[in-house]
């Protein structure tokens, strides 16, 4: 099969390289993760001449019941083409009667290969560095995200609603759930659409944005590889929530972040309790839409919307690998889990606050009312000893004229 990937290549060599080559190596470097090998996508690496970088990706499934993923790919290299934040998609033919797509290579580094070598640069690494390094990958994320939002439309917001639905119903079909689990994940996404206007942003998703798969080229250009699950979709939150969880793993298995637990550290971080905050908060509130077009929500709110966010993601990816690797990973089911216990909390938490808001509004009235009294019992005792009356009070109440009397009780309770 390869030996008959590498003649067509030759035979068409006009369409990959501005030179034919003279010969052609290559190396095999995967086939999908989870998948059984039988099925499993294959990626061939292209070398021409003496070249140590390869200048050509040839990819293809043993099982011809996914190359509908390829084509999806292939199309939407070509949609994308004239953005610069993929490769360019070179040919699609059929060997051996099965799919083969090529594209170009993307020269240069994996922001997590990126990330890895500063770590472990002389066994040591310098904070500031570190620091600096996170800040350029996320920034690396945001302007990937920034120019597909250029090709966004206009569609209703019924159409987010219907995704939302679809992930919400595939996930409970598929996965056990506790009835407070069902409701709070509902509430989490009502509560999400809840701050949409009438009319959504539409666009080109590529639903596996991970720092694995953004290649960062000379002078710091951020190109995405792997299109195969994307489509148009209103669900672009997903990007920036997919690209931070996968980070912030990255850094917790390179040893830079300690934590036991994984959904604590990103509960730490949303709540501005970590050093990462800023830089992911940061990036959060730039790329979300949904942050963008509600202002006026507290901190708090913000945050909470954030994990609503989160809930809804960790849903999306447990029902995509289900149905693309035929498993959920556990931790991504556990940190659903977990989100909607923070939330159910939050909710319980927010109740209470609410119920002591209209205690001490409650306590304020009482507090008026017992000044007001106050006030009016002091001025009946200036009154008084303006007259230089120095009886009991009982006594004196008795010798006061009908009329200030009348006009007392229904100032102050004291008085009958």
């Amino acid at each position: 099969m390869i030996n008959r990937i590498i003649n067509y290549v030759l035979k068409n060599w006009e369409n990959f390289t501005e030179k034919k080559p003279e010969t052609l190596t290559f190396m095999q470097v995967s086939a999908s993760h989870g998948k059984r090998f039988e099925k499993g996508k294959i990626s061939i690496l292209l070398f021409k001449d003496e070249e140590r970088v390869p200048f050509l990706v040839a990819k293809f499934y043993r099982d011809k019941s996914y190359e509908h993923s390829l084509i999806n790919e292939y199309k939407c290299l070509q949609d994308i083409s004239s953005l610069g934040v993929a490769p360019q998609p070179k040919a699609q033919t059929v060997i051996n009667e099965k799919l083969i797509i090529f594209e170009e290579f993307c020269k240069g580094k994996a922001l997590d290969i990126q990330l890895q070598d500063i770590v472990n640069s002389c066994g040591q690494y310098c904070e500031k560095d570190l620091e600096t390094q996170i800040k350029d990958h996320f920034e690396a994320a945001a302007k990937v995200i920034s120019v597909l939002s250029t090709r966004q439309e206009l569609v209703s917001s019924g159409q987010l609603k219907r995704e939302i639905s679809d992930v919400l119903r595939k996930y409970f079909s598929s996965f056990p759930c506790e009835p407070f689990e069902i409701d709070m994940l509902r509430g989490q996404a009502f509560y999400v659409l809840e701050y949409t206007n009438d009319m959504v942003m539409q666009r080109r998703v590529n639903f596996d944005f991970i720092p694995n798969n953004i290649i960062l080229e000379h002078e710091n250009n951020p190109r995405v590889i792997d299109w195969e699950f994307s489509s148009k979709s209103t669900m672009g939150f997903l990007e920036p929530l997919r690209f931070a969880h996968y980070y912030l793993l990255k850094l917790s298995d390179l040893g830079v972040i300690k934590s036991s637990n994984y959904c604590e550290l990103l509960e730490r971080v949303l709540s501005s309790q970590h050093w990462l905050s800023p830089i992911l908060l940061s990036f959060l509130e730039k790329n979300l839409d949904f942050l963008n077009t509600v202002p006026e929500l507290s901190a708090h709110e913000r945050v909470h919307l954030i994990r609503s966010l989160f809930g809804i993601f960790f849903a999306f990816e447990a029902v995509l690998q289900h149905e693309t690797i035929f498993f959920a990973s556990p931790m991504i089911v556990e940190n659903l889990k977990f989100f909607l216990g923070a939330s159910n909390r939050f909710s319980k938490i927010k109740a209470d606050l609410s119920f002591y808001e209209r205690k001490i509004e409650e306590d304020k009235l009482v507090i008026e009312q017992l000044q007001s009294k106050l006030f009016y019992l002091n001025a009946m005792i200036k009154l008084l000893n303006k007259l230089h009356l120095k009886k009991p009070l009982q006594k004196l109440i008795n010798i006061i004229p009908q009329k200030i009397k009348d006009w007392l009780k229904g100032k102050l309770d004291l008085i009958s």
